[in-house]
């Protein structure tokens, strides 16, 4: 039997941790390899892509064998593959490409069916294989959705491939990386950087800042990329760290759960804050807007909405009035002294406030019905294309989102105000305040003062402070 030359292409679609490529395709190089000797081929050269669907052709290792077939000097008899399958699963790209691949060798083998592409009846077989592996890829990409959908909506598990900065996952629940819950120092570690990106953020750092000093200070991300900007804006924005999941099932298929099963890390309060300041902030670049971040959580007693500072004014872009961020600090200086001196006591009329905001959850409360009832109703919308249905989808998952994440941030807001006050509380020191981040304080402001000045309120978190005799012993 004469000698032939002869080549080899494998492929894997899913990339094992505990498994190099060459072990994941192994089963089919060895039945390549035997079929070689057999027949006398010899194998010159090889292609293998582990972790690539075969889906399309957009795989590094099958464009790399087409280019060499295409320059190659010296002619390749045949062209072995394991299956019609790991050639690809889509009809009309594999019979592209075996147009192409006959141009260069004089026959392809396809090893476990047993066929060749000389032989009598290939065209017909390869076509319904073809066909077939196609339908198994649909089944099999359906089958996969929906184990995807019941870990999320079913169980409420979080399902990503990279485990979210300062967690680490413990019987399936995503908690806080520490030593008593992983013996991975990465993922402690991770609690550290976690921090740091939220502190420096309320400390007014942009996002280029944070980027820096991550980069000197803690070195790479843990996808082995430096910080940028994407990569800090990403955390501070995702909502995992208020125990809720984010993300998209399928091509269009957005979910938004809240009370997940995730700890959670960050006060929502702090984390609305902080989503307030991505907002005027934009990309990380400094802006020439007047308008800047306001280092503290300060509300509009009139209307509820959150303060914005503009030069030395913090303003309510609602109701257009303003005070002077100067006499914040004095307050917070003084009420402060107050608290640690015992004689610290509010005269805040809660139960006006705390109304105000309830008319502000309702009012979210409606917007999040109609949106959500939006979404039901676009299966039924007729005379839009699939492109034009899914981009007004995807406008109304963040309209959605946005409504939820409101919600938390106004049920938080009358929790934190309706507490008992903090001199109750000096004495007993309620157990079970374990976030990483806490907001400590949170000011309220009567801009309807015209006098040139104007009341400001400042309420302390009720288990901010404790006992000092609890911390001796």
């Amino acid at each position: 039997m004469v000698e032939q030359t002869g080549i080899y292409y494998a492929r894997k679609s899913l990339f094992l941790a505990t498994m190099t490529a060459e072990e994941s395709v192994k089963y089919q190089v060895v039945e390549i390899e035997r079929y070689s000797t057999q027949n006398n081929i010899k194998l010159v050269n090889k292609f293998s892509d582990v972790g690539f669907s075969g889906s399309n052709t957009n795989r590094p290792e099958l464009q790399e064998m087409l280019r060499y077939l295409r320059t190659s000097t010296q002619r390749i008899n045949v062209l072995l593959f394991y299956s019609i399958d790991r050639l690809g699963r889509d009809l009309v790209d594999n019979i592209t490409l075996m147009k192409e691949i006959l141009n260069y060798v004089d026959k392809v083998v396809f090893v476990r069916e047993g066929t060749t592409s000389d032989s009598a009846g290939f065209k017909i077989l390869f076509t319904l294989l073809t066909a077939q592996a196609q339908d198994f890829r649909i089944q099999l990409t359906r089958t996969f959705a929906s184990g995807r959908r019941s870990k999320v909506f079913a169980f409420k598990n979080y399902h990503g491939r990279w485990t979210p900065l300062g967690y680490t996952k413990l019987r399936k629940k995503l908690v806080s990386a520490s030593q008593l819950t992983t013996e991975n120092r990465a993922e402690i570690q991770g609690v550290k950087v976690l921090k740091h990106i939220f502190y420096q953020s309320l400390m007014g750092d942009n996002l280029s800042q944070i980027a820096k000093s991550l980069n000197e200070n803690y070195g790479l991300t843990k996808r082995g990329k430096a910080w940028g900007l994407s990569s800090v804006r990403w955390i501070l924005k995702n909502p995992v760290y208020l125990g809720a999941l984010r993300g998209t099932l399928g091509e269009s298929e957005s979910y938004y759960i809240e009370e997940a099963n995730v700890e959670k890390l960050v006060d929502p309060l702090i984390f609305a804050l902080i989503q307030h300041r991505l907002k005027i902030e934009g990309k990380g670049r400094p802006r020439k807007s007047v308008l800047t971040r306001n280092p503290h959580f300060t509300l509009c007693l009139d209307c509820g909405m959150m303060l914005t500072q503009k030069k030395n004014k913090l303003t309510c872009l609602n109701c257009k009035r303003s005070v002077d961020v100067i006499d914040l600090y004095e307050v917070l200086i003084n009420e402060s002294l107050k608290v640690i001196e015992g004689n610290y006591e509010s005269y805040f009329d809660k139960n006006d406030f705390i109304d105000t905001l309830r008319l502000q959850h309702k009012s979210c409360l409606l917007l999040y019905k109609q949106t959500h009832a939006q979404i039901e109703q676009l299966d039924f919308i007729k005379g839009i294309s699939r492109n034009e249905k899914s981009e007004m989808l995807h406008k109304l998952n963040i309209k959605l989102d946005n409504a939820s994440r409101e919600l938390v941030v106004v049920r938080e807001l009358i929790d934190f105000i309706s507490d008992k006050s903090v001199s109750d509380l000096m004495s007993t020191h309620k157990v079970g305040y374990d976030l990483l981040l806490k907001l400590p304080y949170l000011f309220i402001v009567d801009l309807s003062i015209k006098n040139g000045t104007n009341q400001i309120y400042i309420i302390f978190h009720q288990e901010v402070f404790i006992n000092e005799n609890e911390l001796l012993g």
